[in-house]
């Protein structure tokens, strides 16, 4: 592992210097910038050493240029204020353009990687019985000289209580449930906002009459940072039909909820970024940890979904990505089975990203009438719809009435509570 040590004995070659081409003030700012451009060179071919070290790698060649440079050209009292004045201007420049190439401007970059882990020399495991949150774990391994990257193990029933600060990436493992990232000084900051973020709006749906879902989605929304949006759901009427022999009643209901979805398509602010669309009965643990989890899925989504169903219900003819991530569409023909006799495939439509170049294929989907489920209507080649697994980073609460509420207790446990 390279140490910070190496940094600083790098050092560009020995200055070419023609006292019959250059002089004075002309001379230090070539050769400065010479000295600049070799320095920012060298960090954009070693990204991961620390900022301060090039900092000071940086103040000692210039320092060494200085001396040089009065030495040889034996500088006048009249040369010597500009020559000072443009070495330092072409310094401040240099150190800006240094700390622009580490620092996201937009705070501390969500964790790169969801699922499984890589393996590496292991510099460090931290231990924290209160538990760690990604961010704290990102700051240990940016204050760590020797961390290059972190993993942080995510338990499925308790605190992640263990934080590894590892170097030198190797072999990625498909197992378990982690997040990832590379060191980032932003994280140093404990304020510093999150950065790499593409979920820019979020709507959840809720009928006017549960007050108890529409104050525990607040609740739990009000606690990150992305904008929300309360979207008053949609009934169907009887002038709504729908495939499959439903009743009038559960016609109403598979209407509504197309109608809603299209209510945000259509009137959304779809400007910027992805947007996510959540039922009001579901609990996300940390929203960070669903942005992460984008980037397990194929460049080429057009939606994702989280946690559909349990795995035995996956037709087996559907596309596997790796062992998170599934593509609801057949890739051969289904045969069928005795949990999915007609091959259809749901698996709920309460926690979805929609990429907002790709509203017109959900709008044409969608809004074909006899209506149908709309997570059913996904399974589909005219589109890319996938499926990602969480594990209990998303908990949803069927109820079993229509008055069910999904409530916190003090411990953090997710219950029903009946309303009235």
């Amino acid at each position: 592992m390279r140490t910070s040590n190496q940094a600083l004995t790098r050092v560009p070659p020995a200055l070419n210097y023609n006292r019959s081409e250059r002089s004075g003030f002309l001379a230090c700012i070539s050769s400065c910038w010479r000295v600049t451009g070799h320095t920012l060179t060298r960090l954009e071919e070693d990204a991961s050493m620390r900022l301060p070290l090039y900092i000071r790698g940086a103040n000692e060649r210039l320092d060494r240029l200085a001396s040089n440079q009065a030495t040889r050209t034996r500088l006048s009292h009249k040369q010597l204020l500009p020559f000072l004045a443009g070495l330092g201007g072409i310094f401040l420049l240099a150190q800006w353009r240094l700390f622009s190439q580490f620092s996201d401007q937009t705070g501390c970059l969500i964790p790169t990687g969801y699922g499984g882990w890589h393996g590496g020399t292991f510099v460090a495991i931290l231990t924290n019985e209160d538990g760690w949150s990604w961010k704290a774990c990102a700051a240990a391994c940016a204050s760590d000289e020797a961390c290059e990257f972190w993993t942080l193990p995510l338990i499925e029933n308790g605190k992640d209580t263990k934080c590894h600060l590892k170097s030198n990436k190797g072999q990625y493992h498909e197992t378990g449930y982690q997040l990832e990232g590379n060191k980032d000084l932003n994280c140093l900051n404990p304020d510093a906002p999150v950065a790499g973020q593409e979920i820019k709006s979020i709507y959840y749906i809720n009928l006017q009459k549960n007050k108890l879902r529409r104050q525990f989605m607040e609740q739990q929304l009000a606690k990150q940072d992305i904008p929300f949006h309360r979207v008053d759901a949609l009934a169907g009427n009887q002038n709504h039909t729908c495939s499959g022999g439903v009743s009038e009643a559960k016609c109403r209901g598979v209407a509504g909820v197309a109608l809603s979805n299209l209510e945000i398509i259509d009137h959304g602010d779809h400007s910027k970024g992805f947007s996510l669309v959540l039922e009001d009965d579901i609990y996300v643990n940390d929203m960070a940890i669903l942005m992460a989890s984008i980037g397990s899925v194929p460049k080429d989504w057009d939606i994702i979904r989280w946690n559909c169903i349990p795995e035995q219900y996956i037709p087996a003819t559907f596309e596997l990505i790796n062992k998170y991530v599934f593509r609801t569409r057949h890739a051969k023909p289904c045969e069928p089975t005795p949990q999915n006799l007609m091959c259809n495939f749901y698996g709920g439509a309460y926690t979805m990203l929609w990429r907002n170049s790709s509203l017109d294929k959900l709008r044409a989907i969608w809004s074909v009438e006899p209506f149908n489920d709309i997570d059913g209507r996904l399974t589909t080649d005219q589109l890319n719809s996938y499926c990602v697994d969480v594990g209990k980073q998303v908990v949803h609460q069927p109820p079993a009435q229509e008055m069910s509420d999904i409530q916190l207790d003090e411990n953090g446990t997710v219950n029903v509570k009946w309303g009235s």
